[in-house]
């Protein structure tokens, strides 16, 4: 995910393409660079990350504070966002941490170990890792 990116997200686009994950999609504002992304393994390209959802890694190199935003939304519940271009942002970066925090069903927080349903408390003692 990015907008107007450089070398660093066209790398993460080849890495991810070379290492096997079933999905890349590679999003910018520039057809040009849409374009170079396939050619680097992307299995998806588009200008926007409009319907994007359950996204497991999205990767954030623009420094687009929007771009961000819409990343965290996109997130999948037990994803893991990676904000390396957020080093820059072109301005401040909002989110509802309830986007974040609370995306867990009771079952998947039963599975992990916490006491509460609401997903309150520590995990249980001796309770499983989570799992990716």
């Amino acid at each position: 995910m990015g907008r107007q990116c450089g070398g660093r997200w066209l790398t993460a686009v080849a890495a991810a393409s070379s290492a096997g994950v079933a999905s890349v999609v590679a999003v910018d504002l520039n057809r040009a660079r849409r374009e170079m992304a396939e050619r680097f393994g992307a299995s998806e390209v588009r200008s926007s990350t409009a319907g994007l959802k359950d996204c497991g890694t999205p990767l954030e190199f623009s420094g687009s504070s929007a771009a961000l935003q819409e990343g965290l939304r996109a997130l999948d519940v037990r994803g893991v966002a990676v904000l390396a271009g957020a080093v820059a942002p072109d301005a401040d970066v909002t989110f509802d941490p309830e986007l974040v925090v609370r995306r867990t069903t009771p079952a998947e927080l039963a599975e992990v170990g916490h006491d509460e349903a609401a997903g309150h408390g520590p995990p249980t003692p001796g309770a499983p890792a989570p799992t990716r």
